[in-house]
C-alpha cells in the first residue's frame, strides 16, 4: 500500500507539472490517453509525455513546445498523429511562444498537414526536417533563422618565413568573362570548412594535412573575414577564419597536395607574394600579408588572438575564447 501510495503521488505531482506548463485544465482527462515518461535533466528541455501515436512533446528553454516525430512507426493513421500535434499545440497556446515539429523522412507527407495548419519550415538535414508555427499573433516573431553563417578556415603554417601555400584546379570561367576557358586559380592558404562541432584551430589543421600533407599543430588566430550572401555557401553569410599555425616536428616534411582538390603546393615568402600580379594572389592572403609581416618582424603575440578556455553559459561544456593577450602577458 506504502509502494502504491508513492506511486500515486509521483503521477499527481508529474500531472500538476505538466498542467502547470501547458496551463489547460482539460490536459489532465487528455493525459489518461497518453503515456507519461520521466522528466529530463536538462533546464533547457523538458520532457513531459509521449502521445499514444509515439509523439513526444518537450518544452524549450523559452517555453516553446517541441513535438518529435521518431517514434512514430511508418504506417500510423496520419489523423491520429495531427490529432495529438493539434491538441499539444492548443493546449499550449496560453504559454508556449511557438511551436515545433520535427518530422522523420518515413512521415514526410504529415508536412502538407501541418503546413495547412500554419507551420512553416524552419531547416532540414539529413532524414528530418523541423517545422515552426508562431503561437502569438499580432506580435512579431522572435524564432531565429537557421543557419545564417558557415565557418571556413585557413592555415598559416610559417617555417622559415616562408608561407605554404596552394593552387587549386584550374577553376570554370569567370561570370562575364570574354573567354569560355577555364582561368589559373590564385595561390591561397590550404583551408575549407569546418565540420560540425569542430574546434577552429583543428579544423585548420585537418585541412593542411589534407590538402598538403603537411602535420601542423595551432598557434593562435590572425583574423577573419567575414562575407555576406556567399555563393558557396549557398547565399548564407560567411566567416573565414585565419588561423597560424606551426609545424608539428622539426621537418617540413614532403609535400603532397591532394590530387582531388590541388594542383601545386610550395613554400612562398612574403616577398615573393608581394611581387606576384593581383590576381595570382588570393585577395584575403594579399590583405594579410602586411600583419604577416608585422608578426614576423615584432613576434606574432603582438598581433594575433590566443584562444582561451571559459565554460558555457548552456552546458556543461567548455568552450573557447579568442582575444588579443593581456597588457603584461606578451612576452
Amino acid at each position: 500500500a506504502l509502494n502504491q501510495s508513492k506511486g500515486l503521488g509521483k503521477m499527481h505531482s508529474l500531472m500538476l507539472r505538466c498542467c502547470r506548463l501547458i496551463g489547460s485544465a482539460n490536459f489532465l482527462t487528455r493525459l489518461a490517453q497518453s503515456t507519461p515518461v520521466a522528466v529530463s535533466n536538462s533546464n533547457y528541455n523538458k520532457r513531459l509525455l509521449t502521445y499514444a501515436s509515439g509523439v513526444a512533446m518537450t518544452t524549450d528553454r523559452y517555453g516553446g513546445v517541441m513535438l518529435d516525430l521518431s517514434a512514430v512507426n511508418e504506417g500510423t493513421d496520419e489523423d491520429l498523429v495531427m490529432e495529438h500535434i493539434r491538441d499539444a499545440v492548443s493546449n499550449s497556446l496560453t504559454v508556449a511562444p511557438a511551436a515545433w515539429v520535427r518530422v522523420p523522412l518515413h512521415l514526410s507527407s504529415l508536412t502538407t498537414h501541418l503546413a495547412v495548419d500554419g507551420f512553416r519550415y524552419h531547416h532540414a538535414e539529413g532524414y528530418y526536417a523541423t517545422l515552426v508555427k508562431w503561437l502569438r499573433p499580432g506580435r512579431p516573431s522572435k524564432v531565429p533563422r537557421f543557419g545564417t553563417h558557415q565557418l571556413g578556415v585557413a592555415g598559416l603554417l610559417i617555417d622559415d618565413e616562408s608561407l605554404l601555400c596552394v593552387r587549386e584546379h584550374r577553376l570554370p570561367p569567370k561570370q562575364g568573362a570574354q573567354t569560355k576557358k577555364p582561368h589559373q586559380s590564385p595561390w591561397k592558404l590550404p583551408g575549407g570548412v569546418a565540420d560540425l562541432g569542430e574546434e577552429i584551430g583543428d579544423a585548420a589543421v585537418r585541412e593542411v594535412a589534407e590538402e598538403t600533407g603537411i602535420a601542423a599543430r595551432f598557434e593562435s588566430v590572425l583574423a577573419f573575414r567575414h562575407h555576406h550572401w556567399h555563393p558557396m555557401a549557398f547565399n548564407r553569410s560567411d566567416f573565414y577564419v585565419l588561423c597560424r599555425l606551426s609545424l608539428d616536428g622539426q621537418r617540413r616534411g614532403e609535400l603532397k597536395p591532394c590530387p582531388d582538390e590541388i594542383s601545386k603546393v610550395d613554400w612562398l615568402t612574403v616577398s615573393q607574394l608581394d611581387a606576384l600580379p593581383t590576381e595570382e594572389v588570393a585577395p584575403i592572403l594579399r590583405a594579410s600579408l602586411p600583419l604577416i609581416r608585422l608578426g614576423l618582424r615584432n613576434g606574432f603575440k603582438t598581433v594575433d588572438m590566443q584562444r582561451f578556455a571559459l565554460h558555457s553559459l548552456y552546458t556543461a561544456k567548455r568552450v573557447s575564447l579568442y582575444h588579443r593577450p593581456l597588457l603584461g602577458e606578451v612576452e
